[in-house]
């Protein structure tokens, strides 16, 4: 059976509770093997730390919304950027990419060693 949607998303009260409750940490995985196994995209929302961006990386997910990736913008700054190339000032070595559709930040890359 195929479903017309090409996406899940986590929802934020989820990735709150990402490294407190192991109960949330399960509800992640769980969406994420799903979107994997139906071949869907990813966006975590509410990402507000290191960690909870790591954790997220780490399972593959492919996109996030939160904070910690980029702040709010006020609709001239969103303007200019989708405008430009699409990078997110500051963001030197990270994947902080916005789509000309409004896509959600993507998560940075990890470092490379």
């Amino acid at each position: 059976r195929r479903y017309p949607i090409d996406g899940l998303k986590v929802e934020r009260a989820f990735v709150m509770g990402l490294g407190r409750d192991d109960a949330d940490a399960a509800i992640v995985r769980a969406v994420l093997a799903l979107a994997r196994a139906l071949d869907l995209g990813t966006t975590a929302e509410g990402i507000e730390t290191e960690e909870q961006s790591a954790f997220l990386r780490a399972l593959g997910c492919e996109r996030g919304q939160g904070n910690h990736l980029a702040p709010p913008l006020p609709r001239e700054e969103v303007d200019a950027l989708l405008a430009g190339n699409g990078a997110l000032p500051g963001a030197a070595g990270a994947d902080h990419l916005i789509s000309a559709a409004g896509a959600p930040w993507r998560l940075p890359r990890p470092a490379a060693t």
